[in-house]
Parts: structure tokens; C-alpha cells; sequence
């Protein structure tokens, strides 16, 4: 489901986790002010035993920063990393 998302420069920006429960990717889309579908951005693509969840996206300038968690659940230990991939407008 979607996270988080911001309307800049004409567009609209969500954020969103993609997968079941347990396992999936982080996806951007971005869609002009009807909701007319631009671009598509997978910013994961993790293997089956990973998880990257939980996204929120900010725009600054012409740099888009998508956070979010990733980890696994080896052996029923939670392993949980932040992270952000940062993207500059073309």
C-alpha cells in the first residue's frame, strides 16, 4: 500500500511497498494532476528473503529521497536497515 507521497513541479509522487507480507519492493509512480500514470521507479528489487517496506518520499530541489526500511527475519531475529536512495530530476 501506498506510504507517503508529495505534489511537486505539476506531479504527484507516491510512494509505495509492493509484494505480500513479509517480502516485497519499494516502488515510486508518478502521475500528472489527472492521475494519469508517467513513470514507474522500482526502487528495490530485493531477493525472497528480504523485505524493503515502509517508504516515505521528500522532494528537494531536483533531488527526490526515498527512505525506507529493509531487512529480514532469519531464525526469527529481526534485521532491520534504513535506508535512502536518492534520485536527480533528468
Amino acid at each position: 500500500g501506498a506510504m507517503g507521497g508529495v505534489f511537486s513541479n505539476g506531479q504527484l509522487v507516491v510512494a509505495y511497498h509492493r509484494g505480500g507480507h513479509g517480502h516485497g519492493d519499494v516502488m515510486v509512480d508518478i502521475y500528472d494532476t489527472n492521475w494519469v500514470l508517467q513513470e514507474t521507479i522500482a526502487v528495490t528489487k530485493v531477493s525472497s528473503d528480504y523485505n524493503a517496506q515502509r517508504p516515505w518520499v521528500q522532494i528537494v530541489g531536483d533531488r527526490m529521497f526515498v527512505s525506507y526500511d529493509m531487512g529480514r527475519e532469519p531464525l526469527n531475529i529481526l534485521d532491520l536497515q534504513c535506508m535512502v536512495s536518492v534520485y536527480t530530476k533528468r
